[in-house]
C-alpha cells in the first residue's frame, strides 16, 4: 500500500486491473484508454468521457460511478508539483457543473495526461 494511495494520489493501472469494476458500465465496444487508482478510487478515459468512479465510506460498499462526456468538458489545467509538494493536480472543468480534480503522484507524467486531454477537448 502506498502513500500517495492512502493520500488519494492516482497511479496508472491497466484495464486488466480494473476490468471487474468498470467493464459492466462501458458501453458496447467502448474501451479504456486510460486509467488512474487510487487504493479506493478509479479515473477512467474512454474515448467518449471520463468515468470517476468514487467508493465511499470506510467499507467502500457504497460506489458512486461518475460520468462526463467529453464535450461537457470545457478547459482544464495541471500543476505541477513543487519541491515540498507531494502530488501533481489535474483540473477538468466543467460546463455548468464546477470541476473534478484529480491528484498525481510527484513525479507522473502530467505533461503527457494534459496533452492526452487537450487532444480530446481540443480536436475532436
Amino acid at each position: 500500500m502506498s502513500l500517495h494511495g492512502l493520500l488519494g494520489n492516482v497511479t496508472e493501472v491497466t484495464f486488466e486491473e480494473i476490468e471487474d469494476v468498470i467493464s459492466a458500465y462501458l458501453l458496447s465496444g467502448e474501451v479504456v484508454e486510460k486509467a488512474y487508482k487510487t487504493i479506493r478510487d478509479l479515473v477512467v478515459f474512454t474515448p467518449y468521457r471520463v468515468i470517476k468512479v468514487n467508493k465511499q465510506k470506510l467499507g467502500g460498499k457504497k460506489t458512486e460511478f461518475y460520468s462526463v462526456p467529453w464535450r461537457n468538458v470545457i478547459s482544464f489545467s495541471t500543476e505541477n508539483a513543487g519541491r515540498l509538494d507531494l502530488n501533481e493536480e489535474l483540473k477538468l472543468y466543467l460546463r455548468g457543473s464546477g470541476y473534478i480534480s484529480i491528484g498525481f503522484k510527484k513525479g507522473s507524467d502530467i505533461i503527457a495526461v494534459q496533452q492526452y486531454i487537450a487532444r480530446k477537448i481540443l480536436i475532436q
